[in-house]
């Protein structure tokens, strides 16, 4: 009887992309190192890959090439040779990818696995604006895989005097929305839209166009001055976070979730988040849920927090809503690390 040896380098390409739709990113990236015909497939056509769990960004030195992410699943850091971050401020992350910032160099986008850029128009381009970086920016949709810049990918910024401006991927300038109770916090893409939310919590729908008009939601709210809010997306429904915290110590001292319900219009609080989970930062927010990512657990909130004891002063910690307790997600041996308030969702294209 004649024995036909297997070959794995002759599978099909359609079982090929089943494959690669279950991998971890550390596996597909390994997948592409087996034999030329695997890594053609990857690069001939973007598989998505299987949800992937967050990586918390390390705080890193202006004059470093070298980035470290943490990986909360793997309890490990891996460190990536980014010589696009030396002298550059990482402004936020969106669909993968980080926002940098550089007054003298210019803004762009950038892949921290596949080290793809593109351009952002610098704060020049600002209308009625003074010398200052961008504090947070977010992408409505993530870039094409083949390096070409969509039309329709959007990038949404708060400024550093609190207003909202926005461009679009191949644009050479910034729109700026000239609200005059504007003192923006927050800002997210939600089902196509763009939500803001400023200090006196008084959430806007932004309009983007050439002449861009934000309209209220909600009126403003009687808010504490200790609370800090966040925007958060989750199944479709936008969430707000409030983060009352202690001003003698910058620490949170309770979270309470939010949902918008606008049929009324008016904020529901939420109790239960169900098999979800809230991973939060500065710079962005993010709802998974555990079913596919066993590790973590529901119906809570991961978040990264001010901690004098650490080096970095920040720690990250976990918030139980079914009691209201917060907890230190690491042990004390991990305080050496030196984390940032930025989560980052690993993506290759």
């Amino acid at each position: 009887m004649e024995v036909v040896n297997n070959r794995w380098s002759q599978l099909p390409k359609e079982i090929l992309g089943l494959i690669l739709k279950r991998l971890s990113l550390t596996d597909y990236l390994r997948f592409g190192g087996v034999c030329v015909s695997w890594r053609s497939v990857m690069a001939e056509r973007c598989h998505p890959l299987a949800p992937q769990p967050p990586w918390i960004m390390l705080y890193s030195h202006g004059d470093s090439e070298i980035q470290g992410f943490f990986c909360l699943t793997e309890k490990r850091v891996y460190k990536l040779n980014l010589p696009e971050v030396r002298g550059r401020w990482c402004c936020g992350s969106s669909e993968g990818w980080l926002i940098m910032t550089d007054l003298i160099k210019g803004n762009f986008l950038l892949n921290p696995i596949s080290r793809a850029r593109i351009h952002l128009p610098s704060q020049i381009s600002i209308p009625c604006s003074g010398p200052g970086y961008i504090r947070k920016a977010i992408l409505s949709s993530p870039p094409t895989c083949n390096n070409s810049i969509p039309t329709d990918c959007v990038v949404a910024a708060i400024l550093y005097d609190n207003r909202l401006g926005f461009c679009r991927l191949g644009e050479g300038t910034w729109n700026v929305f000239e609200d005059r109770d504007y003192d923006y916090t927050d800002a997210i893409f939600c089902k196509g839209s763009l939500y803001a939310i400023n200090t006196s919590w008084e959430l806007r729908i932004c309009r983007l166009g050439p002449h861009p008009k934000s309209q209220k939601v909600l009126p403003p709210m009687n808010c504490e001055l200790n609370r800090l809010v966040h925007l958060v997306e989750s199944c479709g429904e936008l969430l707000m976070v409030s983060r009352i915290l202690d001003f003698c110590v910058a620490s949170t001292l309770k979270l309470q979730v939010f949902k918008l319900d606008l049929s009324v219009p008016h904020w529901v609080e939420v109790k239960n988040l169900g098999d979800h989970v809230l991973f939060l930062g500065r710079s962005c927010c993010k709802s998974l849920s555990t079913s596919d990512f066993p590790g973590f657990r529901g119906n809570c909130i991961y978040f990264t927090d001010e901690d004098i004891t650490c080096k970095s002063g920040v720690e990250l910690r976990v918030f139980h809503l079914e009691d209201c307790s917060i907890k230190p997600y690491l042990l004390s041996n991990y305080h050496s690390f030196m984390f940032s308030h930025i989560w980052v969702t690993p993506n290759p294209w």
